[in-house]
């Protein structure tokens, strides 16, 4: 049996005016997926500056189940970094940029690139880079609809990716740079909301694909191109077609008719949401779990503890695990 919780009951709530009663409290958790242990915890983490893309079609029920996931999440990782004696603070590489346009964009981009040592290569695994450069990966288990959320807290990097099976890798990748670009770069005041998304996306498709090589392989200037040659590129920088030919425009190697042409070509085709290549990559948030299995086989955390902050029965945990030495 479900129990009504009014508006003003819950704000009474939040702000620790009143305390819920046991029944609500399960109600919540229940509500919120979350364990009820999670209400009785003190958070010493505050999440600030959240950017939710696509907030309007995701129920308020969804965003608020994610940020508190997210908290419980950044509680845990801290708490096992701190354990392992492990630095967890995020240095932003492009702080003294200023964006104001797509050129700016692969300045940024190119910056990145060379201070994360990364060359011109394409990049296997996106999300691992970030977790290697200190950006706390969560992926959660949400509707097709939510893409990403990104906050940064006291030098805590956080970012949140959808790892529903129904989101392609390739989406992911691009979801995981578009958010980055929210946490490190910096606009002119002059930048509107909707520009902004536009330059993280751009950002994000500059990295995958450095504007050097991309007219290197694409040309400088084009008047036709073919899918084919499209799907290859997906298949190789793990990067969407349709994020390539975006790429193309800004860059002006196809000019604002031959775009506008795509994009009929697209919508006529259907084919707006599909993957079109088949990119063999791997991108799922591996560090967090990787440093729990390190404190576990030091002995610094019990069984119970590890399973604990990896949310799982403690017999399944145990049946998982093979010590090797």
């Amino acid at each position: 049996m479900s129990i009504p919780i009014t508006k003003q009951a819950l704000s009474q709530y939040e702000k620790g005016q009143t305390t819920p009663s046991s029944k609500v409290i399960i109600a919540i958790s229940n509500a919120l997926n979350l364990p009820v242990d999670y209400f009785f915890k003190k958070s010493d983490v505050n999440l600030e500056h959240l950017e939710f893309r696509k907030r309007s079609s995701l129920p308020k029920k969804e965003i608020e189940a994610v940020r508190f996931k997210t908290i419980d999440y950044l509680e845990k990782y801290l708490e096992i970094e701190e354990l392992l004696n492990v630095d967890s603070v995020f240095s932003n590489p492009l702080k003294k940029n200023r964006v104001s346009n797509v050129q700016d964009i692969d300045k940024c981009a190119k910056e990145l690139r060379d201070k994360w040592s990364l060359g011109l290569d394409p990049l296997p695994e996106v999300i691992a880079l970030l977790e290697e450069n200190k950006v706390k990966i969560f992926g959660i288990n949400a509707p097709e609809e939510f893409s990403g959320l990104a906050s940064i807290t006291d030098g805590v990097a956080v970012i949140v990716v959808n790892v529903n099976e129904k989101v392609n890798t390739v989406r992911k990748r691009l979801t995981a740079l578009h958010e980055l670009a929210h946490l490190i770069l910096t606009f002119s005041n002059d930048v509107s909301d909707k520009e902004k998304e536009h330059l993280c996306y751009s950002f994000a498709s500059a990295v995958l694909f450095p504007e050097e090589v991309f007219k290197e392989k694409l040309g400088k200037k084009r008047s036709s191109i073919l899918l084919n040659e499209l799907i290859l590129f997906e298949n190789y920088y793990g990067i969407s077609v349709q994020a390539i030919m975006w790429r193309a425009h800004d860059l002006g190697l196809i000019s604002d008719s031959k775009f506008k042409e795509y994009h009929i070509w697209l919508s006529r085709s259907k084919l707006k949401t599909k993957e079109f290549g088949k990119y063999c990559g791997c991108e799922a948030p591996m560090r967090f779990q990787r440093l729990v299995y390190q404190a576990l086989s030091e002995d610094i955390i019990s069984t119970s503890k590890a399973a604990a902050l990896l949310n799982k029965p403690l017999s399944d945990l145990k049946d998982e695990l093979t010590r090797v030495i």
